[in-house]
């Protein structure tokens, strides 16, 4: 009997441990396409954050996104990339259906001065 026992609390410490540690890490990227999608490097990612929300929130003044602000193309990266998800499928220039589509959700932090011009937050940077 003792044994059984032993062998159903180390069954549910090894759960509870694999269930705990499994939340602590939620990727951030995902595909609209269905195609696999990783999370990248951190160091590239908060770069292209940089530059994709630089002439928003380091301004004088703090622009909310609208139609025509919500897409910057990165050269180094050779992607467009949109701010929120309300507008990008409307882009007939440059939103492709036949590529690859992703979108990154972003943490409190970076989300903090990015809002629509109804001021409903901005949750996610799609690109391509």
């Amino acid at each position: 009997m003792t044994a059984a026992a032993g062998l159903l609390a180390s069954t549910l410490f090894i759960l509870c441990f694999t269930a705990t540690s499994s939340q602590n890490y939620q990727q951030r990227t995902r595909s609209l396409s269905g195609t696999p999608a990783t999370d990248g490097n951190n160091v590239t990612n908060a770069e292209i954050f940089r530059i994709i929300t630089q002439q928003l929130l380091d301004g004088f003044a703090v622009w909310r996104v609208k139609m025509f602000n919500d897409r910057v193309f990165v050269e180094k990266t050779r992607r467009s990339y949109w701010l929120g998800d309300r507008y990008y499928h409307m882009d007939n220039d440059y939103y492709w259906k036949s590529r690859d589509t992703c979108a990154y959700r972003m943490n409190e932090t970076e989300r903090k001065n990015l809002v629509y011009e109804d001021g409903l937050p901005i949750f996610d940077i799609i690109y391509q």
